[in-house]
């Protein structure tokens, strides 16, 4: 029997029957999975079976304390139900060790330091991927199954990082899910309680972006008509920080770990159509003027941070023939000259989408040169194509081509005044493939 068919089953049993005596633990469908961490208090994201409320007990992993219950706030769903734990008033530069009925084993969450004024930052780590491709037959094409990436979450549990930042593509709506609301809950709640993942979600703090397969149809824009749909789904199971802007705005935020900045943009909600023709319409935009006013004005917030990583869904400083920045030029006009003209300094890109991973560095005139990142797939297939028709990109630093399922991993770490960033990429076999270092002081503007 498909999964599908089992999740219905046991959706049914459950709704047929009253619930067992209290001292029975709710059962645990996915999660627990630590979100956003503030210095002095993280949200928890957990879905339970449906109606459930378990308390959460939580305390300093150290010891010496008494653990604390915590209520929630629930949202039901077709599976289960999505419970929010946000633990506050907590000591910052804590780690803490969670419990919950029904969890076999305590997990952990973290606070950030107050380390501002006081000491040098702290060496922190993430891992970053896209392109997840969880298989579902009945819902899959047919032919050869396009998810190949079993065995990657295990390695990616144990690379002791802070958080994982999902790039995008993370979860894959098929053809029957983007045609209703109903469909598009279905495959973010599939997959967020696929078996895979269970010991994944509980092992660091996770941050997300999306790009088109999350958001609805291949190359979404706005013009698709279940996108508030997407956007509930998304902010149902993501528990991302808030970004200063209204909800309608789309689903970008913001954080700062350490002190280093990170923008996760969106480049669904305010899209125009890849084909629409920039010649006629010379402002068509990916990003949409108030995003990129908000992003302009957090860069100027942040502008001491040694490292500010922008973070994308799809390439931004590549050219090529799909849903690149190419076909959206005055967005990319736009932020370069702002980058130049405000002289912002650490400007990192991070972005998925692309099936296979590669590290660019762009030279600027009078400039520090603009690197991109870009990590996929995490568990989706390789993009052969495309990769055929860019072998000799003269962008592409040598030797940093993966077409192998992977995530990367980077770690900045050393004094205020000499952050070092070490970007590593890693296959779904745990090999490092290569790395990379970046000094912040590489990336400065002369004069700035």
């Amino acid at each position: 029997m498909n999964r599908a068919f089992l999740f219905f089953l046991g959706f049914m049993t459950l709704a047929a029957c009253t619930r067992g005596p209290e001292t029975q633990a709710p059962r645990i469908l996915a999660g627990p999975m630590p979100g956003w961490s503030g210095h002095r208090q993280v949200e928890i994201w957990v879905m339970v079976e449906q109606g459930a409320r378990p308390a959460l007990s939580y305390r300093p992993a150290a010891g010496g304390a008494e653990a604390t219950a915590l209520p929630v706030a629930e949202e039901p769903g077709t599976l289960g139900t999505v419970l929010r734990y946000r633990p506050a008033l907590l000591d910052p530069g804590t780690v803490y060790e969670g419990r919950l009925p029904g969890l076999e084993k305590p997990f952990r969450f973290q606070t950030q330091a107050d380390w501002p004024y006081k000491t040098d930052p702290p060496a922190f780590s993430f891992i970053m991927g896209s392109c997840l491709y969880l298989n579902d037959p009945p819902y899959d094409r047919p032919g050869k199954p396009y998810g190949q990436g079993e065995g990657i979450f295990t390695h990616m549990a144990r690379t002791g990082a802070d958080f994982m930042l999902w790039l995008g593509d993370n979860t894959y709506l098929r053809p029957a899910d983007w045609t209703s609301p109903a469909g598009i809950r279905y495959r973010f709640e599939w997959e967020k309680t696929h078996p895979d993942l269970q010991a994944f979600w509980p092992s660091m703090h996770h941050l997300a972006t999306w790009d088109d397969h999350d958001f609805g149809p291949n190359d979404a824009s706005k013009s698709y008509a279940f996108r508030d749909a997407s956007t509930a789904e998304f902010r149902r199971h993501w528990a991302n920080p808030p970004s200063g802007l209204p909800p309608e705005a789309g689903i970008m935020s913001t954080f700062v770990w350490g002190d280093c900045l990170f923008v996760l943009l969106d480049n669904r909600s305010n899209r125009d159509a890849n084909g629409l023709d920039v010649k006629i319409h010379p402002g068509k935009t990916q990003l949409g003027t108030a995003q990129i006013e908000w992003l302009e004005q957090t860069l100027l917030e942040h502008k001491s941070a040694p490292f500010k990583f922008i973070v994308l869904g799809g390439q931004f400083l590549k050219d090529h023939n799909y849903e690149s920045f190419k076909n959206y030029p005055a967005d990319r006009i736009r932020l370069l000259g702002f980058l130049e003209r405000h002289q912002i300094g650490g400007v990192v890109f991070l972005s998925g989408d692309r099936h296979f991973t590669e590290l660019r560095r762009v030279e600027r005139k009078g400039s520090y040169p603009l690197h991109e990142l870009t990590s996929s797939p995490v568990g989706s297939g390789v993009a052969a194509r495309a990769l055929q028709e860019e072998k000799d990109d003269p962008q592409r630093m040598p030797g940093t081509l993966v077409d192998t399922q992977n995530f990367c991993k980077i770690e900045v770490t050393g004094p205020r005044l000499e952050r070092v960033l070490v970007m590593r990429s890693i296959d779904k076999e745990g090999k490092e493939r290569w790395s990379h270092e970046l000094r912040a002081a590489d990336l400065v503007v002369p004069g700035g």
